[in-house]
């Protein structure tokens, strides 16, 4: 809102209804300058005049107060007097602030009076019969001084600065001010306190990089700053005020204090809160790892991973790669962590314990080898080693087609080679077309079967498996001299 008033004096930034306060002294900023003159040619020049306008600044105000505030208009000794009604003044406020009236008081060496000015919000002007009194160029009656009422906001925010400016101007066609102070601002400040720190407590134990909480002024920027003075970081206070902080660079171990300071709308805050606590910042040991030991183990085979290590730090089994196997926590100096089966080939683990401040431990590994079950060495065969060839022309006594004989041939002489004949009509438990003997003169098994018939045969001899084809009725002993070639040509 804009006020204007006759040139006489400017004022003072008071608070209604304070009492005890003393008009301030300011300093003249004007210079004396001579009176105006004529031209030869006749010509009348306005009147020089020497008058400057000066406004009380930094007073402190509430949210919703209203501001009795003070200006002076003063003349400069050695100028020309000011007549009375010479002066008009005007003023402004920003930031939502108002003028509670257009009525100004005016102060003078003689008395007071007061100014009936147009108001129109952050707008005052008193253009006309602003000072009643004339304003002398010396001597105690050289002032007039001004009160225009200024309302700050219900919801002012600490940290905000009005400004309320004026301006000092006289009729230009009868006089010419010479003095360049013409204009002022006087600055009002919402007073601004230093955040409050509502955590970690005071003197408790932290890790390197706690998280620091505290209060302030809503959207405020929050300066952290370490023991020296440096600063930490910053953070934004939310809309209720909290605000937490996380320093980027772990603190040095043992006992620190912190500041922290505030910037809010036009302010910093003058002051800073702090709080100290104790800094943890030492890791723990590393573990030790107890088993497994190293061994080979086979497939499937669940691992566990045992050691001793700081008591209640959390332990952490990786493979090679980084990824977590398994987690537990140290008790009673000792942890056992269930990995579960590993992989075929050699498996690097690594273990590490971090503590209730966050601080992790260097590593310690154990390599562990999952391997096949060993295989028996299998025994080469002689490719040189003579085979007893097998006369195909040597006859076969027919088999009585209806006998029944048990499909099964036994050679007793090396006790225990068995062959079971089979065919693919009739499977195992056929039965062959004649009868025979084995060479070692042990009669040979048989059940009827068409002659001519292909038969399969499977045996063993000495745990190891034969197998072969012979003809019903006319080669099954063939098949038995092919057995017992085989088993002689092993031995």
């Amino acid at each position: 809102m804009r006020l204007s008033l006759p040139s006489a004096c400017l004022g003072t930034a008071l608070l209604v209804g304070l009492t005890g306060m003393t008009t301030p002294a300011f300093a003249d900023t004007g210079s004396a300058t001579g009176a105006g003159s004529a031209t030869t040619d006749a010509t009348v020049l306005a009147t020089d005049v020497n008058a400057s306008l000066i406004g009380q600044t930094g007073v402190a105000v509430l949210p919703g107060q209203i501001l009795r505030s003070y200006w002076r208009v003063a003349n400069t000794p050695g100028a020309a007097a000011i007549p009375a009604n010479a002066v008009r003044l005007s003023w402004s406020v920003d930031k939502g602030a108002t003028f509670s009236t257009g009525t100004v008081q005016n102060v003078f060496n003689a008395g007071s009076a007061n100014r009936g000015c147009s108001l129109a919000g952050a707008q005052l002007a008193c253009l006309t019969q602003s000072n009643t009194n004339s304003i002398a160029a010396s001597g105690a009656n050289n002032y007039s001084h001004f009160y225009p009422m200024v309302q700050i906001p219900a919801d002012a925010v600490p940290g905000t600065v009005y400004a309320v400016t004026g301006t000092l101007t006289f009729d230009s066609g009868t006089y010419t001010n010479v003095n360049p102070n013409t204009t002022f601002t006087t600055r009002l400040p919402v007073p601004l306190s230093a955040p409050a720190f509502t955590g970690p407590a005071l003197d408790t134990t932290v890790g390197a990089k706690p998280t620091i909480t505290g209060t302030g002024v809503a959207g405020a920027t929050v300066h952290v700053l370490d023991g020296s003075g440096a600063e930490l970081g910053t953070t934004i206070a939310s809309s209720d005020g909290s605000w937490s902080f996380v320093p980027a660079v772990p603190l040095p171990d043992g006992p620190t204090t912190l500041s922290a300071w505030q910037h809010s709308v036009d302010t910093d805050s003058t002051q800073r809160s702090s709080a100290t606590f104790v800094v943890d910042a030492t890791a723990p040991d590393a573990p030790v790892i107890t088993g497994p030991g190293g061994d080979t183990i086979l497939p499937g085979t669940d691992t566990t991973v045992t050691g001793t290590g700081e008591e209640g730090a959390h332990v952490i089994v990786r493979d090679d790669r980084g990824g977590v196997l398994c987690e537990t926590e140290v008790s009673g100096g000792t942890f056992s962590c269930e990995v579960g089966a590993l992989p075929l080939g050699s498996n690097r683990l690594s273990v590490t314990l971090t503590d209730g401040f966050g601080n992790e431990s260097s590593p310690s590994a154990v390599t562990v080898t999952v391997a096949d079950a060993p295989v028996d060495p299998v025994t080469p065969v002689d490719p040189t080693d003579p085979v007893e060839p097998v006369d195909p022309t040597e006859p076969v006594t027919p088999i009585d087609p209806g006998a029944p004989i048990d499909p099964v041939v036994t050679d007793p002489s090396d006790g225990g080679a068995v062959v079971e004949i089979s065919t693919p009509s009739t499977g195992p438990g056929a039965v062959l077309a004649g009868e025979a003997a084995a060479p070692s003169g042990a009669p040979v098994a048989a059940t009827t079967t068409p002659t001519g018939e292909r038969l399969a045969f499977t045996g063993t001899d000495r745990g190891e498996l034969v197998a072969g084809t012979a003809t019903a009725g006319v080669a099954i002993l063939a098949g038995l001299v092919l057995l017992l070639a085989r088993r002689r040509r092993a031995e």
